[in-house]
C-alpha cells in the first residue's frame, strides 16, 4: 500500500519517495473521509465472515483509490477502481451510484442509466440514485433529437425521487422545468410555486413561471414574474432580454427601452444588450440615440460586427453620408462576406442617385455567389435581381431594367406584386406600351379588388394619348362605390399631363370635399393653380401642403422654383428649395430648381454647380439642358449652349418650338 502510495498515485517518470507514517495517515484519512461521504453504505452485515470483511476492506481501498483518481482528473484509472471496488462488493448501491455519476460525467450515457438502474435495484429506498437517473434523461431531452421519451423519463425518475424525500425542495425546480417541456403548464406552475415556499428568493423559479405564462399568452403574468425575477438578481441576463422581448411582442417600445437600460445598469459592459437597446432606438427612428449606443459597443469591442454593420446605417438615416460611406467600407474591409452592409451600402448611393455606385454594389454580390465566397438562395437571388432592375430603371436603363425583373420573377414567381409595376412602367418607357398593358390586364383579373394596375392602366392609356379610354377605367370605379384619394389623384393627374386643367380642377375639387387634408391632393391643386397662372392660389395652397407636412420636399421645391421662375422673392425661392434637398439629397430636380435660382439671381458661379450637378443626376431631363443651355447663353458660351438646347429638343422637351426658336436666334446671330 505504501509503495502504491507513492509510485501507484503520485508517480511518473520519476517516483519520490514519501515519508511511511505520513502516508499511512493520508491513506487512512482518505478512507475514513470516504466512507463517511459514502454514509457508510459500504458495510457488512450482522454475522458477516471474515472473508467478507476482508472483500469489503478492499473495497474501501478501492473506492479510495477511484476518489483520489477523480482528484488528479484520471478518470479512466478512477472507474477501473470503481469496477474493482464493485467487484468486492456487488451489493453496494452507494457504489454503484457513484460510478454511474462519473460515467454521466465523462459522458458514457448508457452504462450512466444501466448502473443508475443498478443502484436502484438495490436499494430501492433511496432518492438519490432515482436524481441522477432523471439528470442524465433530463439532458438526453435537451441534446437529442427524440426528445419526448427522455422528457417522460426525467419526471417519472424526480417524481419517484420526490415520494421518497419531499425535504428535497430543488426536485421541484426540476420537475417545474419538465413539466413546461411537456406544456403541462398547471403541474409546472404548482411545482414552481411548491419550490417558492422554501426559495422565496429564486430568480430561477420566477423565469421559469414567467415561461410558464408567456406560452399561454398571459403576458401580463409573465411580465409580472419576470420583474420579481430581475428584483432578486437585476443582472439576470435571460429574464432582462425575455421581458423586452414580450414587451416588443406588445408593442411596448418605451418599456422594451427601460428594460435594456435597467439590465445595462447591472451589465454596463454587455455589448449583447447594448446592440439590443440600440436596435430598440433604431426602429424607432431614434437614430441619435441609436448611433450614440452603437458607437459604445464599439468602444468596447471595435471588431463588433453588428454595431459596424449599424451604425452606419444609422449615421445615413441621420443625414451624415460620408461618416456612413466610411463605416460602411471599413465594417465590408473586416468582413467582405457581410451581404446586409453590401445591402446597405448600396442603399446609400441609391439615396444618393449615384446609381453606378449602387449598381456596383449588386453586381459584385452576384460576382461573390459565382465564385462561391457567399450563398445566396432562390428567394435572396430575386430580391438583389429585382434591386438590380430598380437601379437599371432609376437610371432609365429600360432594356437592362426588364431583363432584371425577368430573371427575379423567374427565380422567384411569388415577388411578382412588389416589381410588376416596375415591369410595367420600364416596358411602357421602353415604348412597349402592349406589353405593359397586357401585364395590367392580367393583374387586374387576378386582383380585380386591387386598383394599383388599374390606376397603372390608365396613366398608360393617357400618356399614348387616349384620355377618355383612361380616364373612363378610373371613373368607373369611382362610380361602383370606391372613392379614394388614389383614385382621384391618378384622375387628376391624367387631365393636367393633358393639359385639360378645367376637368383636373373639376376631380380635385370634389375630392377635396370629401378628403380636405390630403397632401396629395391639394399639391396636385397647387400644380394646376401654377399652370393656369394663378400664382397667388398656388403659392396659398403649397404653404398648407408645407404647414401640414414640413417635411413634403414635393411642395417645398415646387414653391421654390415657381418663385424662381417669376424672379420674386429669390432668397426664400432658395430657401425652400435647399429644404426639399436636405430632404431628398441629390435629386436632380431639386439640383435643377436651385441652380435656376441662383441663375435668377445672377449668382453664375453658384447656377453652373448646380445645373451641371443636377445633369449628372438626371441627364435624360430635356428640361436641366434647356436651363443650361440658359445658363452658357448668359456666360457667352455658345457653342455648350447649342449642345444644351440641341440635348433637350433631343429628349422631346414639352415646349419643344419655344426652344428651336432660340436655336434659330443664336445660329443666326453667330452667323453675322
Amino acid at each position: 500500500m505504501i509503495m502504491l502510495c507513492y509510485k501507484g498515485i503520485w508517480g511518473g517518470k520519476k517516483a519520490y519517495p514519501l515519508n511511511p507514517i505520513l502516508c499511512f495517515f493520508l491513506i487512512f484519512f482518505l478512507i475514513v473521509s470516504a466512507v463517511l461521504a459514502a454514509g457508510e453504505v459500504i458495510s457488512a452485515p450482522k454475522g458477516s465472515s471474515e472473508e467478507d470483511s476482508s472483500a469489503r476492506a478492499e473495497a474501501y481501498y478501492r473506492f479510495s483509490l477511484a476518489y483520489l483518481f477523480q482528484l488528479r482528473s484520471r478518470y479512466e484509472e478512477a472507474i477501473t477502481q470503481y469496477q474493482e471496488a464493485l467487484k468486492q462488493d456487488p451489493q453496494s448501491s452507494y457504489l454503484y451510484e457513484s460510478l454511474a455519476l462519473l460515467y454521466y460525467q465523462r459522458g458514457y450515457i448508457q452504462k450512466a442509466i444501466s448502473h443508475c438502474q443498478q443502484a436502484i435495484e438495490l436499494d430501492p429506498q433511496s432518492s438519490s440514485p432515482h436524481r441522477l437517473l432523471g439528470n442524465v434523461y433530463y439532458s438526453l431531452f435537451l441534446y437529442s433529437e427524440d426528445k419526448s421519451q427522455y422528457a417522460e423519463k426525467a419526471v417519472e425518475e424526480f417524481e419517484a425521487a420526490l415520494k421518497l424525500d419531499k425535504s428535497n425542495n430543488e426536485i421541484y425546480l426540476t420537475l417545474g422545468k419538465l413539466y413546461l417541456t411537456q406544456k403541462n403548464y398547471q403541474e409546472s406552475i404548482k411545482a414552481l410555486y411548491e419550490y417558492l415556499q422554501g426559495n422565496s428568493q429564486s430568480e430561477e423559479a420566477r423565469f421559469y413561471l414567467a415561461k410558464n405564462y408567456l406560452e399561454q399568452k398571459d403576458y401580463p403574468s409573465a411580465i409580472e414574474n419576470l420583474k420579481q425575477a430581475l428584483e432578486i438578481r437585476p443582472g439576470y441576463l435571460r429574464a432582462i432580454t425575455t421581458l423586452a422581448s414580450v414587451y416588443r411582442l406588445l408593442k411596448d417600445t418605451p418599456n422594451a427601452i427601460l428594460t435594456y437600460q435597467k439590465g445595462l445598469e447591472a451589465l454596463p459592459g454587455d455589448v449583447g444588450l447594448r446592440n439590443s437597446l440600440a436596435l430598440e432606438y433604431l426602429e424607432g427612428e431614434d437614430y441619435e440615440k441609436a448611433s450614440e449606443e452603437f458607437s459604445t459597443v464599439l468602444s468596447y469591442e471595435p471588431d463588433n460586427r453588428f454595431a459596424l454593420t449599424y451604425l452606419p446605417f444609422a449615421y445615413h438615416k441621420l443625414g451624415r453620408y460620408e461618416e456612413a460611406e466610411k463605416l460602411y467600407l471599413q465594417m465590408l474591409e473586416k468582413y467582405p462576406d457581410d451581404v446586409d452592409g453590401r445591402f446597405h451600402i448600396a442603399q446609400l448611393y441609391i439615396d444618393l442617385k449615384d446609381y453606378p455606385q449602387a449598381l456596383a454594389v449588386y453586381l459584385h454580390l452576384l460576382s461573390m455567389r459565382d465564385k462561391g465566397e457567399i450563398k445566396l438562395g432562390d428567394n435572396e437571388e430575386a430580391s438583389l435581381r429585382a434591386k438590380i432592375g430598380i437601379v437599371y430603371y432609376q437610371s432609365q436603363d429600360f432594356p437592362r431594367a426588364i431583363q432584371s425583373f425577368q430573371q427575379a420573377l423567374k427565380l422567384n414567381p411569388r415577388i411578382d406584386r412588389s416589381i410588376l409595376p416596375y415591369l410595367v412602367l420600364s416596358y411602357h418607357r421602353n415604348k412597349e406600351s402592349n406589353k405593359a398593358l397586357e401585364i395590367c390586364d392580367q393583374q387586374m383579373l387576378i386582383s380585380p379588388s386591387s386598383n394599383t394596375f388599374l390606376i397603372l392602366k390608365a396613366e398608360i392609356l393617357g400618356e399614348k394619348g387616349k384620355i377618355e379610354e383612361g380616364t373612363k377605367l378610373i371613373t368607373d370605379k369611382i362610380q361602383e362605390g370606391e372613392n379614394n384619394p388614389l383614385l382621384n389623384i391618378a384622375l387628376s393627374e391624367i387631365y393636367t399631363r393633358a393639359k385639360r386643367y378645367e376637368q383636373a380642377e373639376e376631380v380635385l375639387n370634389k375630392a377635396l370635399s370629401i378628403f380636405p387634408e390630403n397632401d396629395t391632393l391639394l399639391f396636385n391643386m397647387g400644380s394646376v393653380y401654377e399652370r393656369t397662372k394663378r400664382f397667388e392660389l398656388a403659392e396659398e395652397t403649397f404653404r398648407k401642403v408645407i404647414a401640414n407636412n414640413p417635411d413634403n420636399h414635393l411642395a417645398l421645391n415646387y414653391l421654390g422654383y415657381m418663385l424662381a421662375e417669376m424672379g420674386i422673392r429669390l432668397q426664400e425661392s432658395i430657401g425652400f428649395i435647399k429644404r426639399a434637398l436636405e430632404l431628398d439629397v441629390n435629386n436632380g430636380s431639386y439640383l435643377d430648381s436651385l441652380g435656376w435660382a441662383y441663375f435668377k439671381l445672377n449668382n453664375m458661379e453658384l447656377a453652373e454647380k448646380y445645373l451641371t450637378l443636377a445633369v449628372e443626376k438626371e441627364g435624360n431631363s430635356p428640361e436641366i439642358h434647356d436651363h443650361l443651355g440658359d445658363l452658357y447663353y448668359k456666360l457667352g458660351r455658345f457653342k455648350e449652349t447649342l449642345q444644351e438646347w440641341e440635348k433637350a429638343i433631343s429628349l422631346g422637351i414639352e415646349d419643344g418650338n419655344k426652344v428651336r426658336e432660340k436655336i434659330e436666334k443664336l445660329k443666326t446671330k453667330l452667323e453675322n
